[in-house]
């Protein structure tokens, strides 16, 4: 004897990659920065971590994308800086 199993309709899903999920720019808006950081090292005017930090930051306040934490310290945080690099 054959039973027939009825499926359940399966649910679409959606993936989303952790790096877009805790992103703070968006793709276009964080070329600014990258073109910036990449102009001060083409002069041999290289920005150390802590410049780019409050640079990033600064421009996070102005776009009105900047996490609180950012807007408390002053600055990116370190560990956003390093995946930016």
């Amino acid at each position: 004897m054959f039973c027939h199993i009825k499926k359940k309709p399966q649910k679409k899903r959606n993936f989303v990659s952790k790096y877009t999920a805790n992103q703070v720019f968006m793709t276009q808006k964080e070329d600014i920065p990258q073109n910036y950081t990449i102009k001060c090292l083409r002069m041999n005017y290289g920005l150390i971590y802590l410049e780019i930090r409050q640079f990033v930051s600064d421009y996070g306040k102005k776009l009105d994308c900047c996490p609180q934490k950012w807007q408390e310290v002053g600055m990116a945080g370190f560990e956003w800086v390093t995946c930016f690099m």
